[in-house]
């Protein structure tokens, strides 16, 4: 299904740098939208009890209890260093990404059979999301510790849960299951921009046909 055309060719941005402050700004605007539903995850994947009328754990009443006790601010909790980990992380799978794409293109575009082409672009998005993962897993660590702790444990938020892990773990803390992650982003990104530039190859055939 794959063909010359790829997203690099539909998308006019060609310099590393422009591809970075485009990911950058995915990644602040994917923060947005995320960190309320990341609070609700991480309190839930920990099994802590957040409801005082029994042990119930579903979303509803976990975004129930965090509205009743912290407000509507408490579904941010952790923004800041959300921001830490998805700016900088975007930054970079996007430009790995299409200049890693670019590079394995460059000079065999019309030669290179389908099969080719499909696992060009499985390696360029399986390793973009090793570099995503490699910049966004010690942020992680912190927002989820900072998302799942009683209110007042972390006054100073991150900047806290970060002295409190370097005294009782060191700096292994930060990268706990980093191997584990960097298989699954792997696999899980190498497939997912296989169908995302399958779909643009449909698509811009479908658009030169008509």
């Amino acid at each position: 299904m794959l063909h010359s055309a790829c997203s690099c060719d539909v998308f006019p941005l060609r310099r590393s740098h422009q591809l970075f402050v485009a990911g950058c700004f995915g990644g602040f605007s994917l923060a947005l939208v995320t960190t309320p539903v990341e609070r609700i995850k991480c309190i839930l994947q920990t099994r802590q009890e957040v409801s005082t009328r029994s042990q119930i754990y579903c979303v509803w009443d976990c975004g129930h209890t965090i509205f009743r006790r912290e407000g509507f601010k408490g579904f941010y909790r952790g923004l800041c260093v959300t921001f830490v980990r998805d700016i900088p992380s975007g930054g970079g799978f996007y430009m790995t990404y299409y200049a890693m794409l670019r590079a394995l293109n460059r000079g065999d575009e019309e030669k290179s059979s389908k099969l080719k082409s499909a696992l060009r672009v499985m390696a360029a998005g399986g390793t973009a999301g090793v570099v995503n993962w490699i910049l966004a897993i010690a942020p992680d660590t912190l927002k989820s510790r900072v998302q799942t702790a009683p209110p007042g444990e972390y006054p100073r938020g991150a900047r806290d849960a970060y002295k409190h892990l370097m005294a009782t773990e060191g700096p292994r803390g930060l990268f706990h299951g980093l191997s584990a992650v960097l298989i699954r982003a792997f696999v899980s990104n190498a497939f997912c921009l296989l169908g995302f530039e399958i779909a643009i190859s449909l698509l811009t055939r479908g658009s030169a046909a008509t």
